[in-house]
């Protein structure tokens, strides 16, 4: 494998480290017991070689390089995320700060042709152009779009609160939840919309969202779900000049409101309050750290049957029955002190047979719980301290895997029955770059310099593709193709082919 990749023109980090790993894998396999012993399935049980990786297509996906320092992307899992999302047919849907990319099963396959379209939210939404910028003290913002067959469910832009400006008021902003209908040749109709005020459009339904949700302006949490042929999303009410009550100051400021309408129509069905945000307290008991009015609030959401888990960054997990809205089980989880360092909490929880594994970013624990209505005890085991990982990338029933520290390197790491082991070290400098994604028999993910592929049978280095820069940094989120898997960066998209 050394001599393999330094064939392929890989950095010689590379050679070292798979030289390294054959002889620890070779040292502990006779002192680790079982999980390395028999490490599962092999390829040949399980009916098939490890596929063959290569670099299809490499493009950029809005060209705004003036808005992108390459070296200073924010850390894992913070900032401003695009991500994309598959259709039965092949194609692929990217949502950028900016716009909807459309590309067919075509353009996914070869360096050249197909169909592509680029729909600018400020054409076919008719919405000014916003700067895509979230400070990472913000924490992340995950772009994820929601598709259902030809439906597609978008959160378009940020709020934000109330302020005085030059001594003037000015009123609080809501974002916009956008449901549209995607054409075979990539044209989006918009159905309907709960928006913030400024997105009216003659001729389709759209409503202010504090005429649906409730008195005050909104701000529309990413990563909506359908569950029960219900659209399932989590709003923030924002601190507004002119919405003050005598005795609790602004009626929705803060509150955590689940919410679920009806799919065709955008209408309300019901709502869950959960919790009002607060902020994080220091060493010395003040309440700082954690900006109720511009941080991201929560987890995306992630469903189950008709079982919405939400996991916010409020001190609140919590799961919902999206018929009706119905509590099955809420837990206050342990807060953090301000300054301390967290989960990311931009990535959605991860399901593994009738458990969720939350990580809230108000919390320095990781919790194992119930993916659907209450059992006892609760909590199925007891919560875990982050340590040194930094981003949840997997969960099988053998173990949990997560994206880590160790020492002034990166690690692919394995957690089981309390103990963590480390499974893949990255080269110097290099980093992880997103969240990865399961691909039949092997987790894919991304680093700063390349495109990896973990066998989930004995945790082998299986593909290792160099990604190019082409001017505005190497690396994103995972999106798995019907032939292979996507690479959405900042202002870049990588195409993987597998066969």
């Amino acid at each position: 494998l050394a001599a393999a990749a330094a064939g392929e023109g890989l950095p010689g980090g590379w050679g070292r480290h798979l030289e390294h790993r054959a002889t620890s894998l070779a040292e502990r396999s006779e002192s680790t017991g079982p999980e390395l012993k028999q490490p599962g399935a092999s390829r040949s049980a399980a009916g098939g070689d490890a596929p063959t990786w290569s670099l299809a297509r490499a493009m950029r996906l809005e060209s705004r390089a003036g808005e992108l320092v390459p070296g200073r992307q924010p850390p894992l899992g913070l900032g401003i995320q695009p991500h994309g999302t598959t259709s039965a047919r092949g194609d692929l849907l990217i949502q950028t700060p900016r716009a909807i990319i459309w590309l067919d099963a075509a353009a996914l396959s070869a360096p050249v042709g197909g169909s592509q379209r680029l729909l600018p939210f400020s054409e076919w939404l008719d919405l000014p152009p916003e700067r895509p910028y979230v400070p990472p003290a913000a924490g992340g913002w995950p772009l994820m779009p929601l598709r259902a067959g030809n439906d597609l469910v978008l959160v378009v832009g940020r709020g934000s609160p109330a302020r005085t400006r030059r001594d003037l008021p000015v009123p609080a902003r809501g974002n916009h939840l956008v449901m549209a209908s995607l054409s075979e040749t990539g044209d989006l109709d918009v159905r309907w919309t709960l928006a913030g005020p400024g997105l009216d459009r003659p001729g389709i339904p759209s409503e202010l969202a504090g005429d649906q949700l409730g008195p005050g302006t909104w701000e529309f949490q990413p990563g909506p779900v359908r569950a029960a042929g219900t659209l399932v999303v989590l709003a923030r009410g924002l601190a507004d000049h002119a919405q003050q009550s005598a005795e609790s100051g602004p009626v929705s400021a803060g509150l955590l409101r689940l919410v679920g309408l009806d799919w065709a129509s955008g209408k309300l069905l019901w709502s869950t309050d959960l919790a009002r945000a607060s902020d994080l307290v220091d060493s010395n008991g003040e309440a700082v750290g954690m900006g109720s009015q511009t941080q991201r609030i929560s987890m995306p959401l992630v469903a189950r049957g008709s079982s919405v888990i939400v996991a916010t960054h409020a001190g609140i997990l919590a799961c919902v029955d999206a018929n009706d809205g119905r509590l099955e089980w809420s837990l206050r989880n342990q807060r953090r002190r301000a300054g301390e360092r967290s989960w990311p909490g931009s990535s959605r929880p991860l399901l593994s047979g009738e458990r969720a594994w939350l990580a809230p970013g108000d919390s320095e624990y990781l919790y194992a719980l119930p993916a659907g209505p209450a059992t006892r005890p609760l909590l199925a085991e007891p919560p875990a301290p982050r340590a040194e990982r930094l981003l949840l990338a997997a969960a099988w029933d053998r173990g949990l895997l997560a994206l880590s520290r160790s020492g002034r390197q990166r690690a692919l790491q394995l957690s089981s029955g309390g103990a963590a082991q480390d499974l893949l070290y990255l080269g110097a400098e290099e980093r992880f770059t997103g969240t990865g994604a399961a691909r039949g028999e092997q987790l894919l993910f991304a680093t700063s310099r390349s495109f990896l592929g973990v066998s989930s049978g004995d945790w082998s280095l299986e593909a290792s593709i160099p990604l190019p820069d082409l001017g505005a940094g190497v690396g994103g989120n995972l999106v798995p193709l019907a032939a292979g898997a996507a690479v959405v960066g900042a202002d870049t998209l990588w195409i993987l082919s597998a066969r």
